[in-house]
């Protein structure tokens, strides 16, 4: 007798399931499901490993560029340098990178929540499912030292100007008391 109820509810709840987008109800629990798995895949796509060596070439080129031009060293002592200096700046990144890296994810998923409707989220977990999205991310990720090059060179460029400005403003402040 109870047999038959079970059985109409479980097909109910399997074709809820498998409506379109346009037929699922826009909630916040839905758009959360949906950003779960959608950041799940980026994580995929990038991954900790992938992130730490993208990050970590990025600031070894910035200290191989610096540390050449550095003419008071010898080519031996420069190389010994960029090798000491970059393994150095590999492991601090690692550490980093495993640190944020569940709260910048965690972060990711509520900016979907609250600023992508379920159709949207569904369309992006769609990109990211697909080849190119898949391709895109890998791109991205394996290219991110060339992206960082020119905002690595302007900061070093600028560095020095940055610190007087920030040096100013809190003399300003020490002035205000």
């Amino acid at each position: 007798h109870w047999r038959w109820p079970m059985a109409v509810v479980m097909s109910c709840a399997a074709l809820a399931a498998s409506l379109p987008a346009w037929a699922q109800t826009d909630t916040p629990e839905a758009r959360r499901s949906v950003a779960q798995a959608l950041v799940k895949s980026i994580e995929e796509l990038s991954g900790p490993e992938r992130s730490i060596q993208s990050v970590s070439s990025s600031i070894q080129q910035g200290m191989q560029q610096r540390i050449n031009g550095n003419e008071r060293l010898t080519a031996a002592q420069k190389e010994r340098a960029v090798q000491v200096m970059s393994q150095a700046a590999t492991e601090a990144v690692r550490e980093l990178v495993r640190e944020a890296l569940p709260a910048m994810f965690g972060a990711m998923e509520d900016l979907y929540v609250e600023r992508f409707s379920l159709p949207e989220l569904q369309e992006v977990q769609r990109f990211y499912s697909s080849a190119v999205g898949r391709k895109s991310m890998t791109v991205m990720m394996d290219d991110i030292p060339r992206m960082m090059q020119p905002m690595m060179k302007t900061m070093r460029d600028r560095g020095q100007q940055i610190q007087q400005r920030l040096e100013a403003a809190v003399q300003r402040l020490r002035e205000e008391g």
